[in-house]
């Protein structure tokens, strides 16, 4: 079965649902019942086990933390992707489908820009605040076991994706009855065939590939992943400016120059055309059949150029946590873990940014309780959910300085005190303490003795 995939891509760049809408209209088709699918990954992936049935995992770039499945961007690529009968009937039989939001909290979002101290020219720029995050999915066709055959970003039309769907499940014809090693050969080899040459030539420049010329194929490694994603990214940004006429040599670029330079036309490329299947396949033909757990951070991180949020196995832990200080009526301190810049470093640079050594949580941890402060350590999606779960009030960071380091409520509830990451010290931490909770609970922390009940090493 041989499957058309030259679609010709889209030439809107702006992501916009009344724009999918005429697309979609325009393709004479009454919209049927969108297929059902389920915010339980781990329940899909055991249906899927159950019935021999292959997976469609849908990341969205909504709010990681409610997970709604009426957020725009789920109702968007339900009503006007999903509800295509082509679509319909090519998942209805053969496969379980399930979504989860992967984007920036509600409860934990970035506000202006600061404004640097020698550019008064760039004032009116930070007036704007920072740019709305783009709208981003990605749908992973995984086996029943999670291992990737394919993946498709962006919003693409409904007709896109039943391309892809297709051209899956005639590979994975030819793949079926194949033993593990010669499967992900195959599998290399027909991603390979969709990918143009001189794409492919300027990715074996960018990177030196794992597969040996002969011979059988390398261990499963994902070492190397998070490097084959930003080879395929850059060297996907290279092929689309070649299209649009920036006739420029892939060698002849810096890396830096390669990121910068197309980063924002590329994400809306990315988001709401077919172009990210080209991308796709770069990935693909390196780490083919590779886990969704190894992929989906890495590629969602390159085609947003935003941070892949998670829930934590300890939300509900948590939770428990924060009620019961309010109801003993407890101050809480919330602390940060390590490095908390929201947004990891451009991957292509040639320097990575230094970052200063964070001051230990235990150290903080400890300071809290001297001061009879409930202390709890938590990562940084971790204190989105906290913030999201407690119904507390959103907090805003500056994008650049990254949210705090700590975070103190008093015993409602109100945020009372924070402190920056590049701030933390002993000092600053221990005075805050003193100013919020105040010569009471001081005393209190002092034992007959006059001595302190434990010390904090500064």
């Amino acid at each position: 079965m041989s499957v058309a995939h030259s679609l010709a891509p889209s030439s809107r760049l702006a992501a916009v649902a009344a724009g999918l809408s005429l697309l979609v209209c325009c393709e004479g088709l009454a919209a049927a019942e969108p297929v059902e699918w389920s915010a339980n990954h781990a329940e899909a992936v055991a249906r899927a086990r159950k019935h021999g049935k292959l997976l469609l995992v849908v990341h969205l770039s909504g709010d990681f933390a409610a997970n709604a499945a009426d957020a725009p961007e789920a109702k968007l690529y339900r009503e006007l992707i999903l509800s295509d009968p082509r679509v319909v009937a090519a998942l209805a039989d053969r496969f379980v489908v399930t979504y989860k939001h992967v984007g920036e909290a509600r409860a934990l979002r970035r506000q202006n820009v600061a404004l640097p101290a020698d550019r008064k020219d760039s004032r009116a720029e930070a007036a704007k605040g920072p740019p709305r995050p783009s709208e981003m999915a990605i749908a992973y066709i995984c086996l029943p076991d999670e291992r990737v055959l394919h993946f498709v970003p962006g919003f693409v039309s409904a007709r896109q994706l039943h391309a892809e769907l297709a051209w899956v499940e005639a590979c994975y014809s030819q793949l079926v009855n194949l033993s593990e090693a010669e499967m992900r050969g195959e599998l290399r080899t027909l991603h390979q065939a969709e990918i143009e040459p001189p794409d492919h030539k300027a990715f074996l420049t960018s990177f030196q590939s794992r597969w040996p010329a002969s011979g059988p194929a390398p261990e499963y490694s994902t070492v190397e992943i998070p490097f084959v994603i930003n080879s395929a990214r850059l060297v996907w940004r290279w092929s689309q400016g070649q299209r649009l006429g920036m006739n420029t040599a892939f060698d002849k670029l810096s890396a830096s120059a390669r990121f910068e330079s197309r980063s924002t036309l590329s994400s809306s490329l990315a988001a709401h055309g077919r172009l990210g299947t080209d991308f796709a396949h770069l990935v693909m033909s390196e780490f083919p059949l590779a886990y969704l757990s190894d992929l989906a951070e890495p590629a969602y991180e390159a085609c947003a150029g935003q941070r892949f949020w998670q829930v934590s196995p300890r939300r509900d832990e948590l939770a428990r946590w924060w009620a019961d200080c309010a109801k003993r009526g407890r101050r809480t301190m919330l602390i940060v873990s390590g490095h908390v810049q929201p947004d990891d470093a451009n991957p292509a640079a040639e320097v990575p940014p230094a970052s200063p050594p964070p001051w230990p949580d235990d150290d903080a941890a400890r300071l809290a309780e001297l001061w009879r402060v409930a202390a709890q350590v938590v990562t940084i999606d971790e204190l989105a959910l906290v913030l999201t779960d407690a119904n507390l009030p959103p907090l805003e960071y500056d994008s650049v300085a990254g949210p705090p380091r700590l975070i103190l409520h008093d015993a409602r509830g109100f945020r009372c005190g924070e402190v920056a990451a590049s701030d933390v010290t002993a000092e600053k931490l221990a005075g805050m303490l003193r100013t919020v909770v105040g010569a009471a609970a001081s005393e209190r922390a002092i034992q007959p003795t006059g001595e302190q009940a434990s010390s904090v090493k500064e």
